[in-house]
């Protein structure tokens, strides 16, 4: 196969399933915040949220701290970028190099990149988020801990 066919090939994929990785991808995203907040914090209290960005751009969501009085706001601001196949995540006020995912096609459809490896929805969350919620690796008790998942049947 050529390389313009492979071209046209992966092109046609993001199109048809790009939505979806991207939805997927933001989706983990949020769930790994709710769970933050869940976890972490004391009930009905948030530190973090994911918001669309000035509810303008489908392509673009932020996850943003929710400062306590005296504290700095901090924003991760992620867009995708389809004419590049290509999920970019920056710190908006924290500095840092961003984060470049791209969305390539793969022996089971598309998949997301990082380098030349390929990486799942939840190492990208993981990879976006983690030092972001915990900054400077510190670690924090949590206020409700998740219960195990115990086998039903012993």
């Amino acid at each position: 196969m050529s390389w313009l066919v492979q071209r046209a090939f992966g092109d046609e994929e993001f199109r048809q399933h790009g939505g979806e990785l991207w939805r997927n991808f933001k989706l983990a995203l949020s769930s790994t915040v709710d769970s933050f907040n869940e976890i972490y914090t004391k009930p009905s209290q948030k530190e973090f949220e994911v918001s669309a960005r000035q509810k303008i751009d489908d392509k673009c969501f932020r996850v943003r701290s929710i400062p306590l009085p005296g504290e700095n706001e901090r924003v991760i601001e992620v867009w995708l970028k389809p004419a590049k196949h290509l999920i970019e995540i920056s710190r908006i006020n924290g500095g840092g190099k961003p984060i470049m995912l791209s969305i390539a096609t793969g022996n089971a459809g598309l998949e997301l990149r990082h380098g030349d490896q390929t990486i799942s929805v939840e190492e990208a969350s993981q990879m976006t988020l983690e030092d972001f919620l915990f900054p400077d690796g510190i670690h924090r008790e949590p206020l409700n801990p998740p219960k195990p998942d115990l086998p039903t049947s012993w």
